[in-house]
């Protein structure tokens, strides 16, 4: 195989996508029909194991030669994170399919390829050229056959999908024109708010950790040290997340309103605010403790029956309470325009006060297979029997009546208490007799920074690539440090449904400079200048004006709209014919 590749993306696609391919066409009929059932025979795992072994092979032959030849940084992050988006995307693009288990699999492929490159430079000693000589552990080989076997078996039960590019299309239309309509109110002409963002956001970050710490105390109090560490590192982003978002659903329903006459529309629109704030701080909340008290169960039975027990990973414990909430949303779309806070939270309710044997069995299994897989890392035999599964399964409705009783009691007042804590340090009336010109200068970074963090967050999105895998903070701190200077002067003074469509048309910008979502992604982590480059000039052409044409960007979006309204149109009519 030739070595011409230079990043982790080019040398996944070189490397795994070929020998995927290779895979999936020269499968018999035969060994299809055991993959899809879950059986493996010997044959097919042999089979398997070459595979995942040519892999390892040839990724890490290709990017020892690229650290040898200088054409690639020799350090953790980019043999870590970069490649592990790489190879996640390979798979998610070759098989059309996207779950838990493959990234499990990418991980540990992950995990042997940086060992098997910290070993061969380390041979390199007395010698020209690195030898790459490792062999996986049994142990972990298996266990990557394990993953690949059930990869498969999802590939197999999965229907042939629709031609993409055509439901995209489409689908993308509908949302830009039902976004363009609903916006159709003209904005109010008042003082606006002085209220710093980042104030409220950062007070709403502190309220919000405290009731998470609540939880952790009442759920979570026998993890070690090191767990609750861990766990902490992987909330924060989560509850940073949340507190922007509601901060800035405040700070949008204060904009217009005069604090000396408030009229019944304002009194109705501050109303309306606090309830969405409540639910989307339940809907959090309720998702955190859902997942704490699984992940608490799976602690307490992998100390009781594999031994010896060790400390969690972050990795682990990511991946586990990722799979939790996957179950518990996976048909609830939160970025459907039609999902909001109050559908979203409404299903939630729904699910936990009716019938829940679905997810009941589904999460039983999840903890089942987690142990399973456990077990077989250890020098512990676990007897996974019927017996097991019932204890494993009488845990889990342990972990919904536990949610069940949280969200009929203590949803409500643990989310009051959370903007009661925020408003007695932030009075907002007070803050509505401020001019908006005493906080210009940081009111203009704080929008740079929540626009970039809109661009980031979609990326990854788009890549489909979890927040875990990558560092989004830092890519946000950089972008933002690297553009601020360049970009005093614009005027992102717009309304939320505005400021999400500009990151989206940004995105598509840099998309299609780039060529692809991970592309896009792998060149933002390794800092390229191209990214905040193209950002900058996008900006200053289609946001920057002089005062009196201001209204330039809400034309333009305008314009924007009833063009792709009346396409979208035409396509309905035309459907309708036929």
């Amino acid at each position: 195989m030739e070595g011409t590749a230079t990043t982790p993306e080019q040398i996944t696609a070189s490397a795994v996508r070929p020998l995927i391919e290779s895979f999936v066409a020269n499968v018999m009929p035969e060994k299809w029909t055991l993959l899809r059932s879950g059986e493996l025979d010997e044959d097919t795992h042999f089979v398997l194991a070459l595979l995942l072994l040519k892999c390892i092979s040839y990724i890490s032959k290709d990017l020892v030669e690229s650290l040898q030849s200088s054409q690639l940084q020799s350090d953790e992050y980019v043999l870590g994170s970069d490649l592990r988006n790489s190879i996640s995307q390979t798979f998610s693009e070759v098989m059309n399919i996207k779950c838990v288990i493959s990234e499990e699999l990418t991980t540990l492929i992950v995990k042997e390829v940086t060992e098997t490159i910290s070993s061969a430079l380390s041979s390199r000693e007395g010698s020209e050229e690195p030898v790459i000589a490792r062999k996986p552990p049994n142990t972990r080989l298996n266990i990557m056959v394990y993953y690949a076997s059930k990869m498969f078996q999802a590939y197999a039960n999965t229907p042939l999908p629709c031609p993409k590019r055509d439901v995209n299309i489409v689908l993308e239309l509908e949302v830009e024109s039902d976004e363009f309509q609903q916006d159709s109110e003209p904005p109010t002409q008042s003082v606006e708010p002085g209220i710093s963002l980042t104030a409220l956001s950062q007070a709403f970050q502190a309220a919000i950790n405290k009731q998470v710490n609540v939880i952790k105390q009442s759920v979570l109090f026998s993890l070690t040290d090191s767990e609750q560490t861990l766990l902490q590192a992987e909330s924060s982003l989560d509850i940073q997340f949340a507190a922007a978002d509601v901060a800035r659903l405040i700070v949008q329903s204060l904009k217009g309103r005069d604090s000396a006459a408030p009229t019944p529309k304002t009194k109705r629109r501050s109303r309306v605010c606090k309830d969405r704030v409540l639910l989307k701080l339940k809907t959090f909340l309720l998702k955190y403790l859902l997942k704490s008290s699984m992940l608490y169960a799976l602690i307490q039975l992998k100390a009781r029956l594999i031994e010896p027990s060790t400390a969690e990973s972050k990795d682990s414990m990511c991946s586990f309470m990722d799979s939790v909430e996957f179950l518990v949303l996976r048909d609830i779309d939160e970025n459907n325009k039609g999902a909001n806070e109050e559908s979203v939270f409404s299903k939630l309710e729904e699910m936990f006060s009716g019938e829940r044997e679905t997810l009941s069995k589904e999460l039983t299994d999840l903890l089942y297979t987690d142990l399973k897989i456990r077990s077989m890392q250890s020098s512990s035999e676990v007897l996974l029997d019927d017996t097991l599964y019932a204890a494993i399964g009488a845990k889990v409705e342990c972990c919904l009546d536990l949610t069940k009783w949280w969200l009929n009691t203590r949803a409500a007042p643990q989310s009051e208490d959370v903007i009661h804590a925020v408003m007695a340090n932030h009075p907002l009336e007070e803050t509505l007799l401020l001019l908006h010109s005493t906080s210009e200068t940081n009111d203009s970074e704080t929008q740079l920074r929540t626009l970039i963090i809109m661009l980031v967050q979609r990326t990854y999105k788009k890549a489909q690539v979890p927040h875990r895998m990558g560092k989004p903070e830092d890519i946000v701190d950089h972008l933002l440090e690297k553009t601020r200077a360049q970009l005093e002067n614009i005027d992102l003074d717009m309304s939320e449904k505005t400021f999400k469509q500009l990151s989206k048309v940004i995105f598509k910008h840099l998309h299609k400079k780039t060529g692809c979502p991970s592309r896009l992604l792998l060149l933002m982590e390794l800092r390229d200048p191209q990214i905040e480059e193209s950002l900058v000039s996008f900006l200053k052409q289609h946001v920057t004006q002089p005062p009196e044409q201001q209204s330039t960007w809400s034309r333009f979006f305008s314009n924007f709209g009833k063009a792709v309204t009346s396409v979208f149109r035409q396509k309905n009519t035309q459907s309708h014919e036929l």
